[in-house]
């Protein structure tokens, strides 16, 4: 691991080495004196992040700086094409939403146009001299390919030829049958039967359908329980039998209700909706607001359902 830097050997400024904090500044040119750099090193700079090419109409992202062609960032804030369908630089991740975080360098686009003036028949040698090196690449590929194929061949011939020698599989014996015994069998008399004796009584439930959690009530609901009149013959037992529903609702829209429920499908003027089992007919503008009223037992008020008798 490095060593850690003494606090009197470190620069004084943040983020500046000693290196460029003790060095002399380079005299400013002031003459029409020019520098030759060669053009591989300044491709880094003209070079688009997203295509790999030089910039076309370039296009600076206004928080970071970062140069690219018009049509690839274009493309890319409008299909989302980066960092999981995420708006933003592809170069720094830094927000960028729309055109409106981009501006045209025009600038930059007069530096590549003195560069490369002829950037069209340059592009176009690049896009030769790439197909030609694939054509190459590819027909060694497949030579490589086919002497591959053909050793492979020759090893599997040479592999089969080697035959496996047959393990010896041990013979075992058949066990001998077991002899079958036979056993009388005397019948035992049933026990007497101790009238005397307490047996706890277990409930059973009226009807074979599973439980349901139930949501809390709301203020302005009421819950009932939709049960088949025991008298009933024709009718089943719906399976969802209890109902959550509004204080307004009435007798007809229960009905209606168990119409659609039922196997048989009869109309909802013929369906009869009583209180109790001894309890008379509720009329069909009756709510179930004014039916809980009466119901002084705990948890959802039962209602029992039965065919009109014609």
């Amino acid at each position: 691991m490095n060593e850690a830097i003494p606090l009197e050997k470190q620069s004084p400024i943040y983020g500046i080495s000693l290196y460029d904090y003790h060095r002399k500044p380079r005299a400013p040119i002031v003459d029409n004196s020019q520098t030759t750099i060669q053009i591989r090193n300044l491709n880094v700079e003209i070079t688009c992040p997203i295509c790999l090419g030089i910039l076309h109409d370039t296009m600076t992202v206004m928080e970071c700086l970062h140069r690219f062609c018009s049509e690839c960032i274009e493309k890319c804030l409008r299909t989302g094409l980066t960092n999981l369908r995420r708006k933003e630089c592809p170069a720094c991740r830094v927000k960028c939403t729309s055109r409106r975080h981009l501006r045209r360098d025009t600038n930059f686009d007069g530096i590549i146009a003195a560069v490369y003036p002829h950037l069209d028949d340059y592009e176009a040698k690049q896009e030769e001299e790439i197909d030609r090196i694939t054509k190459d690449i590819m027909g060694a590929g497949a030579k490589n390919l086919i002497v591959s194929v053909e050793e492979g061949k020759k090893r599997q011939a040479m592999h089969a030829r080697k035959k496996r020698k047959p393990e010896e599989v041990p013979v075992v014996s058949p066990l001998p049958r077991p002899k079958v015994v036979k056993r009388e069998i005397k019948a035992v008399p049933d026990p007497v039967p101790n009238f005397g004796a307490i047996v706890p009584m277990v409930p059973m439930p009226m009807y074979n359908i599973p439980e349901v959690k139930m949501r809390p009530l709301k203020e302005d609901e009421v819950g009932c329980v939709l049960l088949k009149h025991p008298k009933e013959v024709q009718l089943e037992q719906i399976m969802n039998r209890f109902v959550r529903a509004s204080r307004t609702i009435t007798m007809r829209h229960l009905a209606k209700l168990l119409s659609k429920k039922l196997t048989r499908t009869p109309t909802h003027t013929d369906i009869i909706i009583s209180f109790n089992v001894t309890g008379d007919e509720l009329r069909e503008d009756i709510s179930l607001g004014t039916v809980s009223s009466q119901w002084k037992g705990w948890g959802d008020m039962p209602l029992y359902y039965r065919l009109r008798a014609t």
